[in-house]
């Protein structure tokens, strides 16, 4: 078989490419790489690290590492960050405060008939926690006349979950339920959950609402 036939079946079908009079398979040359697929092969290790780009300056590196820990120490402490329990209504725009009054009236009607037609019951507890929340005359008579003439519930909820106050709304609950008032507690159960709030703030605020709450008077 000529030379040249036996390179070509090296080439195109090597199985098949006969050997030659010595018995040897005939030498193929490489192939050459095109120069497109050269510049598309990844870089090896001394040539990236030859490109690689000079460390970051020491005030870089700095700040990096105080972000972190800045961000670490807010994460721990974000639901005392964003919702405080020292609630304040002076700190709200009217209809913040107009929706939380409505709200503590609420919460206030929660409670059974028993307790409201005893002495320091929902209703009188529900005065004393909106002057603990920085409540002014306005906002006294305002509640008064929201236990008197209630906001249909559904409407209210979902105006105080559009303007981002349940948290606040359910801390007020939290406020105004005593220890073993199994209705109210029933009540702010409910909060919590129709405001979708996360259980671990509700756990958080729990913890500190339990010192903070408005007792009952001794019968």
């Amino acid at each position: 078989m000529p030379l040249a036939t036996r390179r070509l079946l090296a080439v195109f079908f090597p199985a098949a490419a006969p050997p030659d009079e010595a018995g040897r398979m005939p030498a193929v040359p490489a192939p050459a790489v095109p120069p497109d697929l050269m510049a598309a092969l990844p870089e090896l290790p001394e040539a990236a690290a030859r490109r690689r780009a000079p460390p970051p300056p020491p005030y870089r590196v700095l700040q990096e590492k105080l972000g972190t820990k800045l961000l670490h120490a807010w994460l721990q402490n974000r639901h005392q960050t964003l919702f405080p329990l020292a609630l304040n209504l002076r700190n709200l725009d009217a209809e913040g405060r107009h929706l939380l009054v409505e709200m503590l009236a609420a919460s206030a009607r929660m409670a059974s008939p028993q307790e409201n037609q005893a002495g320091n019951g929902a209703e009188e507890r529900a005065a004393l926690v909106l002057s603990t929340l920085g409540g002014g005359a306005e906002d006294a008579e305002r509640l008064a006349a929201a236990l008197q003439q209630p906001h249909p519930l559904p409407e209210l909820l979902e105006a105080v979950r559009a303007a981002g106050l349940g948290a606040q709304a359910y801390v007020a609950a939290l406020l105004l339920a005593g220890r073993n008032a199994r209705l109210e507690r029933s009540w702010a159960d409910y909060l919590a959950a129709r405001f979708a709030l996360p259980a671990e703030l509700v756990l958080d605020l729990e913890r500190r609402a339990a010192s903070r709450r408005i007792r009952r008077m001794a019968r």
